[in-house]
C-alpha cells in the first residue's frame, strides 16, 4: 500500500495494488473519521474490505511514530 497524500488527522488518501487482478489498483480515503475504497467488496456491501484494514493499520503506524519523535 501506498500513502499518496498524508495530510492531517482528517484526511488522508492511498493507493492500493489489487492481489487478485493484474494490474488493477484501488482509492482509499480517509476523510473527517470514514474510510472508503472503490473496490468492487466495499463499493458493494459498504464493508470493511482487507484494503481499508490494511490502511487503517498504516495509518496507525504513522501515528505512532510520529508521537514516539514528540
Amino acid at each position: 500500500m501506498k500513502i499518496l497524500n498524508l495530510k492531517r488527522e482528517y484526511k488522508t488518501t492511498a493507493m492500493a495494488e489489487s492481489v487478485s487482478v493484474v494490474g488493477a489498483f484501488y482509492m482509499l480515503k480517509f476523510e473527517y473519521g470514514k474510510y472508503s475504497c472503490t473496490c468492487p467488496s466495499h463499493a458493494k456491501g459498504g464493508n470493511e474490505c482487507k484494503h481499508i484494514v490494511a490502511f487503517k493499520e498504516e495509518l496507525d503506524y504513522i501515528k505512532s511514530q510520529r508521537e514516539e519523535k514528540e
